[in-house]
């Protein structure tokens, strides 16, 4: 429990000067819980706002938007994070897709038995499309909807 204040012995000017703190402190913890979703909502407007803008060549060091399409490798990518990134689809693959998945039946199921897979690998799962980002031998406990650190959507 908080201890009680006398306010009467404070001068007017150390009243003002407390008043400014705490109004201050209220901003600075008001900020931190609406950031996350602030955040969110302009990342969703922006993907809007991108998604009929054509691919643009990854340069090392640019800024992709959400949902922004870039070439990188011979391969088109669109942002899925959520963020604005820096790094390419090699360096964050969770980060990205390709811009055209490959369809379920065009790629071998995931096989939970001792599989060694290898970074770059296809899988598909469940009518998804999954890429390793992780060489691993596969268990069946492991699957690749569950372990973001071995495989992202593709």
């Amino acid at each position: 429990m908080a201890t009680a204040i006398d306010l009467t012995t404070y001068t007017t000017d150390e009243l003002v000067e407390l008043s400014r703190a705490i109004e201050s402190e209220y901003q600075r913890r008001r900020i931190i819980e609406t950031a996350k979703e602030q955040q969110e909502k302009i990342a969703e407007q922006y993907a809007e706002a991108v998604k009929s803008e054509p691919a643009k060549e990854f340069a090392p060091g640019s800024v992709v938007g959400p949902g922004e399409k870039i070439v990188h490798g011979g391969k088109e990518y669109v942002n899925v994070s959520g963020a604005f990134l820096s790094v390419s689809p090699e360096d964050y693959p969770m980060g990205f897709q390709l811009a055209e998945a490959p369809k379920a039946e065009t790629v071998p199921a995931w096989d939970p038995n001792g599989h060694s897979y290898q970074v770059g690998d296809q899988l598909s799962y469940q009518g998804t499309v999954y890429k390793v980002i992780q060489a691993h031998t596969s268990a069946a406990h492991w699957t690749p909807d569950t372990v973001a650190s071995l495989y992202a959507k593709a």
